[in-house]
């Protein structure tokens, strides 16, 4: 009897521990799945070291972004500019900068004007000038094929936005026009988009650029048009025709 009973309770603590194992997978499996679809993903911020914080000038930024890059760190860097100055004022202008390629849009880096980010993206693949000119920070991004101009004035108020003024202006390009001629697909209306990035001139009075309509092209051929941009205060004229480019000139 004594033997009966003992094989009846081994028996009990096996279906129990049968009983709690089924429970158990039962709780990880379902359970669980419905705590990870309603849970928020956890996000590891990227955080930038003191070693990677740097007071420069505009001078020595603008030596980082044309390559000179051996003495910052690999990925997220963060340069406080100190010497840009307005009306008198000493401005807040920094820029987070991620040295290597980001292919696209990252919610930290570009450029900042009081902690506030006013120009996206900054890093090998998306450059951004700077220059001073008539109490104005310009900023010139030549990025994606659609090199863009913005300017700010010392209260940190967006004076001037060049895709914005083409949008607006609805400028028909002479050069454009004639190529149009034969060319009857190409868009004649002056955009960010036709603009040659490594064609800006910028003085202190105003800044110059040229269009392109031609990806290839005979010597002496029209291919775009130079235009002016003039600004004195918080003022800016409509982009003003000057003169064809020709195609090697």
């Amino acid at each position: 009897m004594k033997g009966e009973k003992i094989r009846l309770v081994i028996i009990y603590i096996l279906i129990a521990v049968i009983i709690g194992l089924v429970g158990y997978l039962i709780y990880n499996f379902f359970i669980n799945k419905d705590e990870e679809k309603t849970s928020p993903a956890t996000v590891t911020e990227n955080v930038i070291t003191e070693d990677c914080t740097f007071d420069v000038t505009s001078g020595d930024y603008s030596a980082i972004i044309n390559g000179q890059t051996s003495n910052i760190c690999g990925g997220f860097n963060k340069f406080t500019i100190n010497d840009v100055v307005l009306d008198g004022k000493n401005i807040d202008v920094s820029v987070i900068y991620y040295n290597g390629n980001i292919t696209s849009d990252d919610d930290r880096t570009g450029m900042y004007i009081d902690d506030k980010r006013v120009v996206k993206n900054a890093s090998k693949d998306y450059l951004n000038h700077i220059g001073v000119f008539d109490n104005k920070l310009f900023i010139f991004s030549p990025n994606d094929g659609k090199p863009n101009v913005v300017v700010y004035n010392s209260l940190g108020e967006r004076v001037y936005d060049l895709e914005t003024a083409l949008a607006q202006a609805k400028i028909t390009d002479p050069a454009f026009a004639e190529i149009a001629k034969t060319n009857t697909s190409l868009d004649t209306t002056l955009k960010n988009s036709s603009i040659n990035s490594s064609s800006f001139n910028f003085g202190p009075t105003g800044f110059t650029f040229n269009t392109n309509g031609k990806s290839e092209c005979q010597a002496g051929e029209i291919i775009g048009s130079t235009y002016n941009v003039a600004f004195s205060g918080n003022n800016f004229v409509a982009p003003q025709f000057v003169s064809y480019v020709n195609c090697n000139s």
